[in-house]
């Protein structure tokens, strides 16, 4: 975009200077002719060059204040995109650290589960060795609260 502005720039350089030079040339033929009319047409068309030059010149100026304008706002984009960039980061690796949580507590899980079956299953053995003997004296022994001692 500067590339283009700065060509532009020239351009309108280039055409003013050709347009003075042509202008002084025409001046100095129309002298030596006599010729006052031609002279004040070749002198409003040199003005109506410069207008248009200067106009160029402000719309240029016009552009290079909007160019700088966009550059500003991109330049805030991009710190907000680097800024949610790091949050995206910064979230995976929580992320990442709670599925590790969430692992190792299934993994617990599946242990205390296991354990509990596992108890129940004994609890079950226990319950019914009680009942086969209830007819005996152990259940007495067994849950009585007097000592042997």
């Amino acid at each position: 975009m500067r590339s283009v502005l700065n060509n532009t720039k020239n351009l309108f350089f280039i055409v003013l200077m050709l347009s003075l030079a042509l202008g002084f040339i025409f001046v100095k033929q129309g002298s030596a002719k006599g010729s006052s009319r031609e002279v004040i047409k070749k002198e409003k068309n040199l003005e109506d060059i410069n207008k248009r030059l200067r106009e160029g010149t402000k719309s240029l100026e016009g552009l290079s204040d909007k160019e700088t304008s966009i550059l500003s706002e991109l330049s805030v984009i991009n710190k907000r995109l680097n800024a949610v960039r790091a949050d995206v980061k910064r979230l995976k690796g929580e992320l990442k650290s709670t599925e590790g949580d969430i692992k190792q507590a299934r993994a617990r899980l599946a242990e205390l589960t296991a354990e509990r079956e596992e108890l129940s299953e004994r609890l079950k053995k226990r319950l019914r060795a009680i009942y086969m003997i209830k007819s005996g004296g152990a259940v007495r022994v067994l849950f009585s609260s007097v000592s042997t001692e």
